[in-house]
């Protein structure tokens, strides 16, 4: 707080106490409230499967699910540009939604192209990735640790921003309210069905369903089809170049079979990821010089 205030001070912004208007304490508490439930739920979303398996599992099963569902950061860029991207889309969603259109354009197929050049390669080198982080003792989580890499995936944009920079808050608390519910549910009925990968398979099933459901509810907030933002012909491509890659892989194998898995993984991966990025080097680019260009 005393940091803000000088900071505030250096730039010539006086704050009075004097001046406190009371009739805004209403309006931002129907925004703040709701929004606040929803990041609670919304962690709750993400963990709820780990409590499923402490009650449900054993000592042994609590540590590998815990490890292997580990939230890893392939989501970097696609939270540095929300941020950057928040007060743009915050200025202009009620007077030019065709402008904030336009970003989200961008915004999704740049965040999406290179959300999957990071962990696609990764999906293919799951086994030895799990291993380099933590150790072979884990290989039985391989199939939550190959889920949870979808999952990060599908976190290569952030649709909620539409919600709260319109003052949607509500809509997001019930959206995250519904898929806590349906995760409880789907996870202790898939754990005893499936072990241990259930209440995984569970928690990607529903942050797909509440992933098409922001979609549809950013969409309607924006009179347009989110869907048809995303440029199909580029993921199409990326899966392509991701076969073939995987089939490449499964080819040279065995040439590695004498090497241990940290280095096998970081021999592939790294010039995997290169590969994809160069492949798709020009719409990457053809992206970002859009988004530079919108002010």
């Amino acid at each position: 707080t005393t940091y803000f205030w000088y900071l505030l001070k250096k730039f010539r912004i006086h704050i009075s106490t004097k001046e406190f208007d009371c009739t805004l304490i209403k309006p931002l508490l129907q925004f703040c409230l709701p929004m606040a439930v929803f990041v609670i739920l919304n962690s709750l979303v993400r963990d709820i499967d780990k409590w499923i398996v402490s009650c449900l599992g054993d000592t042994d099963e609590v540590a590998i699910y815990a490890n292997c569902s580990r939230v890893l950061p392939f989501d970097t860029l696609a939270t540095s540009l929300t941020t950057t991207l928040i007060p743009v889309i915050t200025r202009n969603i009620r007077i030019n939604k065709e402008k904030v259109l336009n970003i989200f354009k961008y915004y999704l197929n740049l965040c999406l192209i290179t959300t999957c050049i990071l962990v696609l390669p990764a999906i293919i080198l799951s086994k030895q990735l799990l291993i380099t982080l933590y150790a072979e003792d884990y290989l039985p989580g391989l199939n939550i640790f190959i889920i949870y890499l979808f999952i990060d995936m599908l976190r290569f944009a952030n649709i909620s921003i539409i919600f709260s920079t319109s003052g949607n808050s509500k809509s997001l608390m019930i959206i995250a309210g519904v898929s806590l519910l349906m995760n409880t549910f789907l996870a202790t009925i898939l754990y005893k069905s499936f072990g241990l990968t259930g209440p995984a398979m569970a928690t990607l099933a529903v942050i797909c369903l509440s992933s098409i459901f922001l979609f549809l509810g950013g969409g309607k907030i924006l009179r347009f089809n989110l869907f048809d933002l995303l440029e199909v012909k580029n993921i199409g491509l990326i899966l392509l170049e991701v076969i073939i890659l995987f089939i490449l892989n499964s080819i040279f194998t065995k040439y590695f079979s004498l090497l241990n898995d940290i280095l096998h993984f970081f021999i592939c991966y790294i010039p995997m990821i290169c590969v994809l990025m160069l492949c798709n080097f020009g719409e990457i680019k053809k992206n970002f010089k859009m988004l530079n260009s919108i002010n």
